[in-house]
């Protein structure tokens, strides 16, 4: 994302979160994220802490979850310890997180973002949000004028309600933005035009919650924003705005899979950049479920086009302006960015209109959008389906990968709502996926099929359902299938071998990997059978090598299969996942089977189960988004 104060250019931000396993190099030394299996007392917590040989770090998360520090300050081996303890569920390094961005008179007439989704019709429909609280985690605001002049506030957010700040960065109550990030993003959402000359914002009448989870460099740590979601919950915000994304290969700790649970469970709209990834997947935490998972369009010289360096694949929900600050398609002289106010690195006390470009921007647009719904009595459940329903077509008709359910359409959704047009509200979907491969023979190579079932939360099937795939190695290819009458439809593709590598003979087959992502419900995210105990991996591993390795002896073959993660979203083979089961992990079997004289075929699992899940993959990496 882009971000320029009209015409001088603010430094790129980029979110970046560690992995679950290990200590990622971006994790914050010697400090972990630890859930426990069930709240322990003072006695067995204190035996945990010297097992561990870590001391308990001050942290305000959700029930059960832990924040470590390390003696020897030493990740790994802090994590491979409590990976072994009897009363921990999961550990997970600390990751460090960025803001996500990509790189002046009355400017309301260059908001075409505003004219693009129909936002002084809302206005006239259902108001400017007002009563209604969002919470902005990011680099802070620059919401209090300061004796000194340091910090001064903008004059678009002069009649802003600012409630319950915090800062988790400094520890104190006072989240004032050294970075400009999250000013220029709150001005998106609440600016006041009557009070500014850089234009208004979306939903001028709603109440900012600052919660600073972002240092001067927009760097943090996962457990900030844990904390973050948690306080904004219990403070009574009713939409939360992440315009940041984690790394891809980032894998969510339970602890802020717990978080964003209980803040769905409280009724909170929670909104997420999906990242600047250049086509690339969906990042987290947009990616978790029930996150609003919100990409990017631009101006085109025939209208509106989805931005090409907007992450998109299945868990994408919608478009919304985000802009490009290398373009003026419309010849108004400026650039294509989203306007906004904010200030020069480091001199939070000169506020003047800036410009945004990326995902920040497009997520800043649906909560602002999510506000103005709420405020004229959506219920919050509602607001993902009513944004995906009105939402205007960007791509194919209807969902599509690349542009979700399309551009968001605020005047259309409220035009919905106040003439009490019927919105469905997805139920839960429970998929299963059963996977199989044989060898052809000469030159034909590895023949690949995937079913898919797909039953409602009665175990009744679901026709006409959508799966989205996609084949990725040699063969790579996007693909898709409508179940039938009996919930059934099938994926299948031959990939042929290489002539130059790969020869068909018992010894020598080497076939590429075999990638299928799998989409179920364009209005969907994922729930699932979640984080088990690693005993339980040791078991599936112990069941595997049998089974498998009586088969290879009966073949005549080398066979070790490893079942290195349980922590999933989904099903494989018989298994059936719903709700929430043992957690939310979205880590997914990470299951490779090697057979000597066979193509290697490493399935991967990362499903998409219960209220509004929408993916379910087969692949080889940690995150298919």
């Amino acid at each position: 994302m882009k971000m320029r104060n009209l015409w001088v250019v603010l430094s790129a931000i980029t979110f970046s979160l560690s992995g679950q396993v290990q200590a990622w190099p971006g994790a914050a030394r010697g400090e972990a994220l630890v859930t426990l299996k069930k709240p322990l007392d003072t006695k067995h917590l204190e035996k945990l802490l010297e097992r561990s040989r870590a001391w308990l770090v001050p942290f305000r998360g959700p029930a059960g979850v832990l924040r470590l520090h390390s003696h020897d300050g030493d990740t790994n081996g802090l994590l491979k310890r409590l990976s072994q303890d009897k009363d921990v569920l999961q550990a997970s390094a600390n990751a460090i997180c960025r803001a996500a961005s990509v790189e002046n008179g009355d400017l309301y007439p260059y908001q075409w973002n505003l004219q693009a989704i129909g936002v002084e019709k809302a206005w006239e429909l259902v108001g400017d949000g007002s009563g209604v609280v969002v919470g902005v985690l990011d680099t802070g605001v620059s919401y209090l004028d300061t004796d000194d002049e340091a910090y001064r506030v903008p004059p678009g957010l002069a009649g802003t309600d600012f409630v319950a700040p915090m800062d988790f960065v400094d520890g104190d109550r006072e989240p004032l933005d050294e970075n400009g990030h999250g000013t220029l993003v709150t001005s998106i959402i609440a600016r006041d035009s009557r009070y500014s000359d850089s234009g208004a914002g979306i939903s001028p009448g709603v109440s900012i919650m600052p919660v600073r989870v972002l240092d001067k460099d927009a760097v943090g740590t996962e457990a900030d924003i844990v904390q973050g979601i948690i306080y904004a919950v219990e403070h009574g915000a009713q939409v939360i705005n992440l315009s940041l994304t984690f790394d891809p290969g980032y894998t969510p700790s339970l602890a802020l899979v717990k978080a964003v649970r209980q803040a769905l469970d409280n009724g909170v709209v929670i909104v997420g950049a999906a990242g600047n990834d250049w086509g690339g997947p969906v990042l987290y935490p947009a990616a978790l479920r029930g996150v609003i998972a919100v990409g990017a369009a631009r101006l085109d010289s025939t209208g509106i086009v989805r931005a090409e360096y907007s992450a998109s694949d299945a868990r994408l929900d919608i478009l919304a302006p985000g802009g490009d600050l290398d373009r003026d398609e419309n010849n108004d002289g400026m650039a294509d960015g989203i306007i906004g106010e904010s200030f020069p690195p480091g001199m939070p006390g000169k506020p003047a209109p800036w410009m945004l470009s990326g995902t920040s921007a497009s997520a800043a647009h649906v909560s602002a959008s999510a506000a103005l719904l709420l405020s004229a009595g959506a219920e919050p459940k509602s607001i993902t389906a009513r944004l995906d329903a009105s939402a205007s077509d960007l791509g194919e008709p209807g969902f599509d990968l690349e542009t979700g359910n399309g551009l968001l359409n605020i005047g259309q959704a409220a035009q919905d709502m106040v003439s009490g047009k019927n919105i469905e509200i997805p139920g839960k979907r429970y998929v299963k996926i059963r996977v199989k491969t044989r060898r052809l023979h000469g030159e034909q190579g590895l023949f690949v099929r995937a079913g898919i079932t797909v039953v409602n939360s009665r175990g009744r099937p679901v026709p006409g359902e959508k799966i989205f795939g996609r084949f990725i190695g040699k063969l790579y290819e996007n693909v898709s299938c409508t179940t039938n009458y009996r919930g059934k439809c099938v994926i299948e593709r031959t990939l042929p071998w290489d002539d130059q590598q790969d020869k068909p003979g018992r010894d020598q087959i080497t076939a590429p990997d075999v990638v299928i992502g799998l989409v179920v419900d364009k209005t969907a995210k994922a729930a699932g059978l979640g984080t088990s105990p690693q005993g339980l991996v040791s078991f599936f591993n112990r069941l595997l090598l049998s089974w498998f390795q009586r088969i290879g002896f009966f073949f005549g073959l080398d066979i070790e299969p490893s079942l290195s993660s349980f922590n999933a979203y989904n099903s494989f083979g018989s298994f059936k996942a719903g709700g929430d089961g043992l957690g939310t992990s979205p880590v997914g079997f990470v299951f490779n089977i090697s057979l000597s004289g066979f193509p290697t075929f490493n399935p991967y699992i990362d499903g998409a189960i219960g209220a509004g899940a929408r993916d379910a993959s087969v692949g080889t990496s940690p995150v298919q988004k």
